[in-house]
Parts: structure tokens; sequence; C-alpha cells
């Protein structure tokens, strides 16, 4: 068996200039834990929902991560 066998061939992927909150949309609506992130035809990086998630808390409030703890 081979890796072609068994994976997704209708890949959703998203541009770098995505903003988070349509990123969210995106996987939450496909219930995906990661996304790639793909510009001009090269893959340069994955999200994860955990990573927006983090993203978005930080944003959530003026304190620092020190701070909050």
């Amino acid at each position: 068996m081979y890796i072609r066998d068994i994976m997704t061939t209708n890949v959703v992927i998203i541009p770098s200039n995505t903003s988070i909150a349509d990123a969210k949309r995106i996987m939450t609506a496909h219930k995906f834990e990661r996304l790639p992130i793909v510009d001009k035809g090269k893959l340069v990086g994955i999200v994860t929902s955990h990573g927006l998630e983090q993203m978005s808390s930080l944003k959530a409030t003026s304190l620092t991560v020190w701070e909050l703890g």
C-alpha cells in the first residue's frame, strides 16, 4: 500500500492573506483540525485550530501573557 492509496485528493487550502475569522469558519464547516496555507501553488505553512484559538484569546484582552497567569 502507498500513501497515494489513502491520501485526500480534494484538499481545501487557503492563501496566507485569509483572515483568522475566515480560516476558523472554514475549519469548523469542514470539521478540520489543520488547514494548509498555499501561495502561488506552493505550500507555505499549516494552521491548526489550536493555533487559531490561541491567537484569538490573545487578542481578546489587553493583558500580556504574563499578566494572565
